[in-house]
């Protein structure tokens, strides 16, 4: 499993050393981000919901229709519930994630990455 951590609004972070994805507070979720060899972190945010899956790679961010897909999908579920903030909230959040030194630097994002 890549270490991933866990921003959420009222400032916490929940990193993968802290404990389990089933053990992550499920509220308030500002953002994701995961250790990515391909680009260095992978960063989810901006979602309604937040889901995680070891056999597809770990965390995902879904929207409503990806939500209920999952949840009728078999199995185990872990899901998280995404908070909403104002702009300047994210670019803040995207710069402290950026240069946490717990992760690889940002080298590319992906296609499905938010542009900040």
């Amino acid at each position: 499993m890549k270490p991933w951590a866990i921003y959420y609004r009222n400032g916490t972070i929940f990193r993968s050393r802290d404990g389990e994805p089933h053990e992550a507070p499920r509220c308030g979720v500002l953002a994701i981000v995961i250790e990515n060899d391909k680009v260095g972190q992978l960063i989810h945010c901006e979602r309604d919901y937040y889901s995680y899956e070891e056999e597809h790679g770990g965390w995902q961010g879904l929207d409503e229709p990806g939500f209920w897909q999952y949840m009728f999908m078999p199995g185990r579920k872990n899901i998280l519930f995404g908070q909403m903030d104002d702009n300047e909230v994210y670019k803040n959040l995207i710069k402290r994630i950026k240069n946490d030194p717990s992760f690889a630097n940002k080298s590319a994002r992906e296609t499905w990455e938010p542009e900040f």
